[in-house]
């Protein structure tokens, strides 16, 4: 879909941000605007609007960064990987190829 989605979803992050904050402080001049009156109604809207965008913008930011990390985390494992393509196989591996596996727990109970 997107190579880079944690950039994206930062830059989401910042829309978000700026749009609220302009929206909540439009929202408070025309309400101030309708009742006449700048009391404290307007002005909780205009604060709570800044501040509730703010917050939001923070977790999808965060949201944003983790998406980051969890790919460079894939990518360092991915070059993990590629350097134990070699390594013998692991003992799971075995099982399900019906391979003999050395259980040294049944080899004790078979000796008592």
């Amino acid at each position: 879909m997107n190579e880079n989605i944690g950039k994206t979803i930062k830059g989401l992050a910042k829309v978000v941000l700026v749009f609220g904050i302009i929206i909540s402080v439009i929202y408070g001049f025309y309400m101030a605007a309708t009742l006449n009156n700048w009391g404290i109604k307007p002005a909780l809207v205009m604060i709570c609007g800044v501040v509730g965008s703010i917050v939001g913008a923070i977790f999808i930011y965060a949201f944003g960064e983790f998406m980051d990390l969890m790919k460079a985390m894939e990518e360092s494992l991915a070059i993990i990987s590629s350097r134990f393509e070699d390594a013998p196989p692991a003992l799971s591996e075995l099982e399900t190829k019906n391979v003999p596996v050395f259980d040294y727990d049944s080899e004790k109970e078979a000796e008592e």
